[in-house]
């Protein structure tokens, strides 16, 4: 069986590589200070409503069909996965199914080996309209993925291609059967967090019930030809099917109820709702949520003190320490500040003959002064990384490898032990490469409007002149700087923000050699032979224990080979109102609206 390349999911399941602007943003784990959970102050308002700011406006609410990332923030109280991290511990616990899946490695007649994982759904789940959840409606939920028709679903596609099939228990409607054409890390994972969608609503005229899926995921351009399959993708694209509450039918304790555009987006308890009873992990406190969309944060600020938002994350380093310190806000809200599930590095372009060698990245990481830019930047709200593409949080996380520090000295030792010295006096290190003379400069590609890219472009440029570097900072719009210099991987420097899940790294979209190309995501020109049978053999070790080894190794060799500078994880800033009790999370954006208990 040929392993593909997994394409990055919307699902959040791999690691997603984006271009972040650096203006502080983050994610969490609780933070340090211990919140005021009992005030005598008054409080404007009573009910037991959450309002909540959002940045900016979700496209739609249909789990499949959106790419903005605010409408989870909606749909995820809507329409529920199998199986879902808790956001205290960050374990996956059953959602709506009475176990993690039995799974049970299978080979095919030609030797191959998938997995099939077997799952039961609650005997009490139901949709919000009273209709039973059975396998049916997850089998429909893939479908509707696999529709080629529905073109705004192929990123799950590339992400879910190593399933195979989808088997209902014919003596249990609540039980079935994944079937996978590989063994594959994340693919538990990924079925996992699938939200599941009802079939009786999203195809009221069973356009899809007799075509089977199998037959959609091995030939699907052949299949969605089918009048039927044509059909079925304008009706699940169309408006309604993504912003009426109407037809935003789902398992989750919450329904739309109104939808003004630029302004909010209603949602309140469903009577009766089924996981009430305290049958599964679920929980559900609030009455209602108020979404109130405030892409400004000076804004967002003032909502804050007239108490129209009782919370507010992504707020600017700076506002949150000065917020801190006023009164009113002190007496009428909490901080919070856990770490994200991301971290910020510098991308250098290993396949640049002045970055080719190993010890000039590393005397470039020895020119970052990551503490200086933490405190003067962050305000201090930043964890340092030890310079894997490892989150510290991960139980894998190699504690052993030290931080590299600044040290001006230690990066001129490097750069002349590299070969790299000053031979005309001008200050400007340079080295013969095929041949020619090289003055060692280099261009820091950066937005023009990002405060912290720039800021940290200019440091580093500042420093690396005392070494003998000379970095050139070329403003450049996003489109431009990713669709043209990096996927041509025309550059030297740039600016780079992983974002991951607690899920295993699949590590073959930032470093494996076969996503070194324009459209892939393994821009800094990283990898060999070994790294590449290493990934691969990562992405097939489902035992944790012996993954954990493997895993060990690749960080030692990205320390060794420093392919990127490792900069920090930054922390989310939360502020909320004290009217509510809730614990922040790591997982993105920091909160759980669904868990904000009222104390008053």
């Amino acid at each position: 069986m040929t392993r593909h390349l997994k394409t990055t999911s919307i699902l959040i399941l791999a690691i997603l590589l984006l271009f972040i602007n650096y203006s502080c943003t983050s994610d969490p784990k609780p933070s340090d200070e211990t919140p005021d959970l009992v005030s005598s102050v008054e409080f404007k308002n009573k009910d037991n409503t959450v309002n909540i700011r959002l940045p900016a406006e979700p496209d739609r609410l249909n789990p499949v069909l959106t790419t903005n990332s605010y409408s989870r923030y909606i749909y995820s109280n809507i329409f529920l996965e199998l199986l879902s991290y808790n956001p205290v511990s960050l374990k996956e616990e059953p959602v709506l199914v009475k176990a993690k899946p039995i799974a049970n490695i299978i080979t095919d007649d030609e030797g191959n080996e998938g997995v099939a994982y077997t799952y039961e759904l609650l005997d009490n789940a139901r949709w919000s309209d009273g209709q039973p959840l059975t396998a049916t409606d997850v089998i429909f939920t893939y479908k509707a993925i696999f529709n080629v028709n529905v073109a705004e679903a192929a990123i799950f596609r590339a992400a879910l291609a190593f399933i195979s099939d989808i088997v209902a228990d014919p003596a249990n409607d609540k039980k079935f059967t994944v079937y996978t054409n590989e063994v594959y890390i994340l693919a538990e994972a990924s079925i996992n967090s699938t939200a599941i969608l009802p079939a009786h609503i999203f195809d009221p005229e069973n356009l899809m019930a007799d075509i089977p899926l199998a037959d959609m995921i091995k030939d699907g351009e052949k299949v969605g030809n089918q009048e039927k399959m044509k059909a079925f993708a304008e009706l699940f694209t169309s408006p309604p099917y993504s912003r009426d509450g109407d037809k935003l039918i789902g398992t989750g304790a919450y329904k739309v109820d109104k939808w003004d555009a630029g302004q909010s987006i209603t949602m309140s308890k469903i009577d009766n709702w089924w996981a009430a009873d305290g049958s599964s992990n679920l929980v559900a406190y609030p009455d209602q949520f108020v979404f109130k969309i405030i892409p400004d944060n000076t804004t967002a600020i003032n909502a804050l003190k007239g108490e129209l938002i009782d919370i507010s994350a992504q707020v600017d380093a700076g506002d949150f320490t000065e917020l801190k310190s006023n009164e009113f806000m002190k007496s009428h809200y909490n901080f919070y500040t856990p770490d994200t599930y991301s971290y910020y590095y510098i991308a250098m372009n290993n396949g640049d003959p002045k970055l080719s060698d190993k010890r000039v990245r590393r005397a470039l990481t020895h020119l970052t002064d990551i503490d200086f830019l933490i405190n003067e930047q962050f305000n201090g709200l930043a964890t340092p990384l030890n310079n894997t593409p490892v989150h510290p949080s991960k139980s894998y996380f190699d504690k052993d490898l030290k931080p590299i520090e600044y040290n001006v000295e230690k990066a001129k030792a490097l750069l002349a032990e590299a070969g790299w010295k000053d031979s005309n006096a001008n200050g400007i290190v340079d080295k013969e490469i095929d041949g020619k003379r090289v003055e060692l400069e280099l261009e820091y590609l950066v937005t023009p409007g990002s405060k912290f890219g720039n800021a940290m472009a200019n440091l580093l440029k500042d420093n690396s002149a005392e070494a003998g570097i000379k970095i050139n900072i070329i403003p450049m719009e996003m489109r431009a700087l990713l669709g043209e210099r990096v996927a041509q991987r025309k550059y030297d420097l740039f600016g780079l923000g992983a974002i991951s899940e607690p899920v295993p790294d699949d590590f073959n979209q930032l470093w494996h050699t076969s996503s070194n190309n324009p459209r892939g995501t393994n821009r800094v020109q990283f990898g060999n032979a070994e790294t590449d049978a290493l990934i691969e053999k990562i992405n097939r070790t489902l035992d944790e224990n012996e993954r954990a080894v493997l895993y060990k190794k690749f960080q030692e060799i990205i320390y060794d080979e420093q392919p990127m500078v490792f900069l920090f994880v930054p922390q989310e800033r939360i502020i909320v109102s004290k009217r509510f009790e809730m614990t922040p999370t790591s997982l993105r954006p920091g909160f759980k609206p669904n868990r904000f208990k009222l104390l008053q």
